[in-house]
């Protein structure tokens, strides 16, 4: 036994020195065996947080002593964006409303040591705690629910681990047949899991190469457009595409017929809905409207005195596309709610 055990030792740590991070994860210094990544998106809601570290395959990260929460905190305030984008992420720790000691869990099922929570409801608007927490740029840990937090979340931090760490021995046939029972199960498990993360309310058989709900464009036989009529702001909007697809994000509209399809096709795919976000946006009132794929915007179709900074102020920032009249008119990304078109390759 001992043998078996100094054996697997060395080979975790063989292996956890020389095995490589998944594309887009960095390697945490303080933890070699942890691999992270900062996904920026200003507003978003803990639920759409964690599929979009699911879809990478990851988990919503947990944190395991000070020199990794130090680690994060250089990150998530060093951020390559513009500095209102940064400052804060959702973490994979919970809360279960208890006195108890064990009120508190890490969602990978990771044990719960090391925390550095702020009791404090300082940065919540209504005092109100929720259930899952978020680190900030002083390092503290909150749990303000999404709609009472001050300024919003700024993104999340995803956590993989080269080695996953051993939950039971490996020398009992009923330890490893309790271990090996869940696999018998039918494989469709993994396929309704990634059905529930589809947000639209469309029911349309697969088109052409698209998934299911998506609609294939007449004129790019690779692109496919979800049109999703449970409401959000632009940034959950843009995050929840994401998390969709990873490819996928916010519809770009850069030709005439291309506005035409969506929008003939959206009358068919959201009847209920009467405008719709798109992938248009501005880091301020007076700078250059661009694509969420860093493409300038050089095909406008506003609507006449659009883009207006005077109904909604100098924060509408971001695109909306009109069933009225299939014009374009400007709104704010945090805090208004519409429905919203993505599009995936």
């Amino acid at each position: 036994m001992k043998a078996w055990v100094l054996y697997s030792s060395i080979f975790v740590l063989f292996y956890t020195c020389n095995a490589q991070c998944p594309s887009g994860f960095t390697r945490m210094e303080s933890n070699l065996n942890k691999c992270y990544k900062y996904v920026q998106a200003a507003g978003v809601q803990a639920d759409v947080a964690f599929g979009v570290c699911r879809n990478l395959g990851a988990n919503v990260i947990s944190i395991q002593s000070a020199a990794e929460n130090n680690e994060l905190n250089i990150v998530i305030k060093n951020c390559i964006n513009d500095t209102q984008n940064c400052g804060s992420a959702w973490i994979g720790l919970l809360w279960q409303n208890t006195t108890s000691d064990n009120s508190y869990s890490w969602s990978d099922g990771e044990s719960v040591g090391y925390l550095n929570i702020d009791h404090s409801t300082q940065y919540c608007n209504d005092g109100f705690l929720g259930q899952h927490f978020y680190t900030s740029w002083n390092r503290l840990w909150y749990n303000c629910p999404y709609s009472s937090y001050n300024g919003h979340i700024h993104g999340v931090l995803c956590e993989y681990l080269l080695v996953k760490p051993p939950t039971q021995t490996p020398t009992t046939s009923s330890s490893t047949t309790k271990r090996t029972t869940p696999t018998t199960t039918p494989t469709t498990t993994t396929t309704t899991t990634r059905k529930t993360t589809t947000p639209s309310t469309t029911t349309q058989a697969p088109v052409g190469n698209c998934p299911a709900g998506w609609y294939q464009s007449l004129y790019n036989k690779g692109n496919c457009y979800l049109f999703v009529s449970s409401a959000k702001d632009w940034n959950t909007a843009n995050f929840q595409c994401f998390a969709v697809d990873q490819r996928a994000s916010l519809a770009t509209v850069e030709y005439a017929f291309i506005n035409t399809e969506i929008l003939t096709t959206a009358e068919k795919a959201a009847p209920k809905c009467n405008d719709f976000f798109i992938g248009l946006h501005q880091d301020n009132q007076y700078s250059p409207w661009v694509w969420i794929n860093g493409d300038t915007a050089s095909y406008r179709n506003w609507r006449n005195s659009y883009p207006n900074y005077g109904d909604h102020g100098k924060n509408a920032n971001c695109g909306v596309l009109n069933m009225k009249d299939g014009k374009w008119t400007n709104d704010v990304c945090i805090g208004k709610s519409k429905c919203y078109i993505c599009l995936g390759m």
